[in-house]
């Protein structure tokens, strides 16, 4: 799975010695591990510039349809809303479909 998230270099490495998309790609690796039907993604975006926010939400849809899983992504980035197939917008308490 790190293989083909292209970490194969990392195998032998700490957190602390891996850039924040890198740590970003080896949470992706965990949450297929287990092989869940369903992937929750928390802020994924978080602290990231634009390039890697895009690289790692687009790692996750790419995986989650490759494997023929579900996720659901809670963000405030609205520039992420491209890789999604329906998105949901909570204001003032409600939940809407875009």
């Amino acid at each position: 799975l790190l293989i083909e998230l292209g970490l194969s270099s990392k195998f032998e490495k700490f957190p602390n010695e891996l850039s924040g998309g890198e740590r970003q790609r080896v949470a992706i690796a965990r949450s297929f591990m287990n092989d869940s039907s369903l992937i929750l993604a928390d802020e994924p975006t978080a602290s990231l510039d634009t390039n890697r926010a895009n690289e790692v939400v687009s790692l996750i849809s790419k995986e989650v349809k490759a494997r023929g899983k579900a996720a659901v992504m809670v963000t405030h980035d609205e520039r992420m809303l491209a890789y999604c197939d329906r998105v949901y917008r909570m204001e003032d308490g409600k939940l809407t479909l875009q």
